[in-house]
């Protein structure tokens, strides 16, 4: 086996080792004071907004980067001020969805009212495209940086704040700070042994591929084979079946920590529930990191940003954790 594998192996576990310590300590700081937690929110947003407006701008698909950035900053403002004058949960996902609709409007009025200038943008001569699909185009585009990664990662602020959602049935088991922990490590420990064991079992023990080399004609371009090329090459059954153990594991080893230190858990919640939730949040990491390396393959570029440059850059660190933590959240809602 070449050597080659095994080196990437291992400088991606270094960074992944650097990225749980930092992490960690925001763990930290947020069972003793979880509004702290909210600074490493925004800054994943801001620097994952940042790697994907790279990402579209190569692949050539224009928005207005002033608004992509506004929506993240506009979301903590919001977390702030709702969560510290009592706004419930609810109002503050409808006042979210209420800030990306208003945006895209006005994107929309900014592009129709400057629809003269736009005529003359060079995205539009060279394209020959028509200047109101370009406006619709561009707007379109800007709202899909709304909600991926910023939506998503919206969702981390509610689970952060999760004891605002009042949950009577387990405020005997937790308080709320310790209930939000309970569910920010669920979403980073499924990611992360996922992705960890899916790099294993697919590097070791290799075995069919899920996107085998297929030959298409010029210019072909699909969600799995974008730019004729498969979306993720070295991706093997074998680590999509490893994936899923890591995923199963790291439900069930946070859920019997923190019954261990809370044993009033094991009276409301089961070990098999965090089987399952451990199971199908390891397929939405997947999910998330064959997205993620469809725009990477679309853009034709390693690396998303240069601020992780060789390992893919921040986005490829925690393109599961997008996806995982809505999931993770309404999961939490069900079972507890």
């Amino acid at each position: 086996m070449s050597s080659e594998p095994v080196e990437l192996l291992k400088k991606k576990s270094v960074v992944a080792i650097f990225l749980i310590l930092f992490a960690a300590v925001f763990f930290v700081l947020q069972a003793v004071y979880a509004p702290i937690f909210d600074l490493f929110i925004i800054l994943m947003s801001l620097l994952v907004t940042k790697e994907i407006i790279g990402l579209f701008a190569k692949i050539g698909k224009p928005l207005y980067k002033p608004l992509a950035f506004l929506v993240p900053v506009l979301f903590f403002v919001l977390v702030v001020i709702g969560f510290y004058t009592g706004l419930s949960a609810l109002w503050m996902f409808i006042i979210s969805v209420c800030i990306m609709a208003v945006l895209y409007l006005l994107s929309l009025l900014w592009g129709y009212g400057f629809k003269k200038e736009y005529s003359r943008d060079a995205f539009v001569t060279s394209t020959g495209m028509n200047v109101n699909r370009f406006i619709m185009l561009k707007s379109n585009n800007t709202l899909a940086l709304f909600v991926y990664p910023n939506f998503l990662l919206f969702f981390m602020y509610l689970l952060n704040h999760i004891d605002a959602l009042k949950i009577s049935n387990i405020a005997t088991v937790f308080s709320g700070a310790y209930i939000a922990l309970f569910g920010l490590i669920l979403v980073f420990a499924i990611s992360s042994l996922s992705d960890t064991l899916a790099n294993l079992c697919g590097t070791f023990l290799k075995g069919p591929k899920v996107f085998p080399p297929i030959s298409f004609g010029a210019g072909h371009n699909s969600l799995f084979y974008p730019n004729g090329k498969p979306v993720s090459p070295n991706k093997r059954w074998s680590g999509c079946i490893g994936g899923l153990i890591g995923g199963m594991i790291a439900g069930i080893v946070v859920y019997f920590v923190f019954a261990a230190i809370f044993p009033g858990l094991y009276n409301t919640v089961h070990w098999w529930q965090f089987l399952i939730v451990g199971l199908f949040g390891s397929v939405v990491s997947q999910i998330g990191d064959v997205f993620e390396s469809y725009l990477k393959r679309r853009a034709g570029v390693v690396d998303a940003g240069t601020l992780l440059k060789s390992h893919g850059g921040v986005v490829d660190r925690i393109d599961a954790i997008i996806f995982n933590t809505p999931f993770i959240f309404v999961c939490l809602l069900l079972i507890l």
